[in-house]
């Protein structure tokens, strides 16, 4: 079964690797499992390598698909002895369309988007058993949208600190609409609350 990759991925911090996520077409009704790509020069697609046969996640009904650009946190581990230097772990952030309640390739699409991370370099994910965001948006003035797909998630990142902006989405408003639209929906920065989820 053939279908669009919708490779997406990120440089680290050497300059060279590229540790990518696609999805992979698994059966004839379009179930997809994202997948992993390694590359050990970004710049040579003859080093590009798709990992095939070790899916990222087990999932069910449509799978997930349409990962976003991957970033970067960074953690301070704890130090058990004076005498230690502190570390840091980097790890790898990315967003993902969630159909595991749907069959968006059978004309059932879902609005769900899930976060995944890995904490050693990109070769194993974990993903979560909730939901970052859902078909339900609400605005600043207190209205709400409800809308039948939410799909090709897309990470803003502050060019400075690298924190999240904003996250924005491709927006079908429902099943007849001939038409998808583009939502910017800002992120609160840590410890920063209101009623609201500062959706512009």
């Amino acid at each position: 079964v053939h279908c669009d990759s919708n490779l997406n991925g990120i440089i680290l911090e050497d300059g060279n690797t590229f540790v990518g996520i696609w999805r992979r077409c698994e059966t004839d009704s379009l179930f997809t499992i994202p997948h992993r790509l390694v590359a050990t020069d970004w710049r040579d697609p003859s080093t590009y390598r798709p990992i095939i046969d070790e899916p990222l996640f087990v999932l069910g009904g449509s799978g997930a698909e349409d990962p976003s650009n991957i970033w970067t946190t960074t953690t301070s581990d704890m130090v058990t002895d004076d005498d230690e230097e502190e570390s840091h772990t980097v790890a790898l952030h990315v967003l993902l369309h969630d159909e595991q309640s749907t069959r968006c390739m059978l004309g059932q699409c879902s609005a769900n988007g899930r976060h995944a991370f890995s904490l050693d370099g990109g070769k194993s994910w974990r993903y979560a058993s909730t939901d970052a965001y859902n078909r339900t948006i609400r605005f600043d003035n207190g209205t709400t949208l409800e809308v039948d797909t939410r799909a090709r998630p897309h990470v803003v990142l502050d060019s400075k600190t690298n924190e999240i902006v904003a996250v924005t989405t491709g927006i079908q408003p429902d099943q007849d609409s001939g038409y998808v639209w583009t939502l910017a929906q800002g992120v609160q920065k840590k410890g920063k609350h209101n009623n609201n989820n500062n959706n512009n």
